[in-house]
């Protein structure tokens, strides 16, 4: 029956997430389900499963493939903050997994205000080796200046290890720009010069 069924699931990921909402779906075939080939089901069943949960909380047969689907398949603002907020392992494997994609030409991406709520979560979640290990992934083009800004701040150390990036020519001074494009345009606009950017 499932095989017979299945052949269908990519044409209806809409009801099939609210399936799952709906808490009709068994562990099981919500493993079977973050496995399907088809991105558009597995991506609708990964945000309704986080959806169902009041307390948010994965079951542990379902944790690794679900946060799989959201590394790789999950685009919605509001969904990766808050799992981001909960799971700040998956907040630096979608940042990492994105700047893959942009560095091999298989996944065009953009770090911009699309993510306006998400990025800052996720940054505010990573610890320094990993703001130091995405700043080493950081690819040499202008989608990645917003994220660059945000993974530096006004971190000394971050920034010098920025600038050791050569490669990356005039990106490595994105941090010194006093505008941002994540999250509400007047909190993150700086009106003068504060003693951390002039120490950098």
């Amino acid at each position: 029956l499932w095989a017979t069924a299945s052949q269908y699931f990519k044409d209806c990921p809409y009801p099939i997430g609210i399936w799952v909402l709906q808490g009709n779906v068994k562990i099981t075939n919500a493993k079977k389900l973050l496995q399907f080939p088809e991105s558009c089901v597995a991506s609708a069943v990964a945000v309704n499963l986080w959806r169902d949960n009041l307390t948010p909380q994965i079951p542990d047969e379902i944790l690794t493939d679900w946060k799989n689907v959201i590394v790789e398949h999950v685009d919605d603002d509001h969904v990766l903050e808050s799992v981001f907020g909960e799971y700040p392992d998956v907040a630096f494997q979608w940042i990492s997994t994105k700047l893959e994609g942009i560095t091999n030409g298989t996944r065009p991406f953009w770090f911009g205000s699309k993510h306006d709520r998400a990025m800052p979560m996720a940054i505010s979640k990573l610890t320094r080796e990993q703001r130091c290990e995405l700043i080493n992934k950081m690819p040499r083009t202008s989608s990645v200046a917003e994220l660059i800004r945000t993974l530096v701040g006004r971190d000394l150390e971050l920034f010098l290890v920025l600038l050791s990036r050569e490669e990356l020519e005039g990106g490595r001074l994105d941090p010194l720009r006093l505008d941002y494009d994540f999250g509400p345009r007047a909190e993150n606009m700086v009106h003068e010069f504060d003693e951390g950017w002039l120490k950098m």
